[in-house]
């Protein structure tokens, strides 16, 4: 008998596999959430989020938040260093696991740090986003504070993928046409097989069309022209894209103090 629920049920001569299971997770969840203690919501939200069965799961423990809690954990959270100085974004879902580890702590509007324990003591309010747990919901922190971290990110912009076609708003260079990520490469305007560098004055964000049409020539031998001379930015386009697409408002008292850099992937250049 599957689960220990009194065997299947037949329905039209077969077996109604998908009561049986709904039936198997019930019982499952009412036996596990008896043994659950607070301290381990964390870690079971985090599983949660990263299960394919999360619908199904969300039904069985009745949520009822208004914002699903799969969108919510995947949002970004500001963070900080010791002197209160941003220096990256992270997910929700990392977030509350630095503030579970005591790595870091949550900032609120008036600048008070808490632990996880406080800060899951808060009251949640009608406009507070939060995350629903077993028995409460959590408000979601949108700042949070490393407690012993007080370095800073290098100023200078990465030379990366990402920067690049920041720096160039994912626009071909040689069309002027706006791509999504994927459909677009970088292309080197002096090609590397007649001596040309990886470096941010002579690489830029083509079109795979146009990158095809270009080949191994410069733009004068294959009769193209590009829209602009590529230049070393004096700024994070990384950061600037992150905050002015996913900014919070508890986010804008930090971030006048620094243009924050992003620690993505660095190209080599040579």
């Amino acid at each position: 008998m599957p689960f220990g629920i009194g065997g299947p049920q037949v329905i039209g001569g077969g077996f109604c596999l998908y009561r049986v299971i709904q039936q198997g997770l019930q019982a499952a969840w009412r036996q596990f959430r008896a043994r659950l203690t607070f301290c381990d919501l964390p870690r079971i939200l985090v599983v949660i989020a990263d299960c394919d069965l999360l619908g199904h799961v969300k039904a069985l423990m009745n949520y009822s938040a208004t914002i699903p809690v799969y969108s919510v954990l995947n949002t970004k959270v500001l963070i900080l260093n010791r002197s209160y100085l941003p220096i990256h974004v992270t997910s929700v879902r990392r977030a509350f696991t630095l503030l579970y580890q005591g790595i870091a702590k949550a900032v609120n509007e008036q600048y008070q740090t808490f632990d996880f324990e406080s800060w899951s003591d808060l009251s949640v309010t009608v406009n507070d986003e939060s995350v629903g747990m077993v028995n409460r919901l959590i408000r979601v922190p949108r700042v949070i504070l490393l407690v012993s971290y007080d370095r800073m990110p290098k100023r200078q912009v990465r030379f990366s993928r990402y920067n690049i076609y920041a720096r160039d708003k994912c626009t071909c260079q040689y069309c002027g046409e706006r791509r999504p990520r994927h459909e677009l490469n970088l292309d080197h305007v002096i090609p590397r097989m007649q001596g040309g560098t990886s470096t941010w004055e002579n690489v830029v964000c083509s079109c795979q069309d146009c990158n095809r049409l270009k080949g191994g020539r410069t733009p004068q031998q294959a009769g193209m022209t590009l829209a602009r001379r590529p230049v070393r930015p004096q700024w994070t386009p990384f950061m600037q894209e992150t905050f002015s697409l996913s900014r919070y408002k508890e986010w804008l008292p930090f971030l006048n103090t620094i243009d924050a850099s992003y620690w993505n992937t660095e190209l080599l250049e040579r």
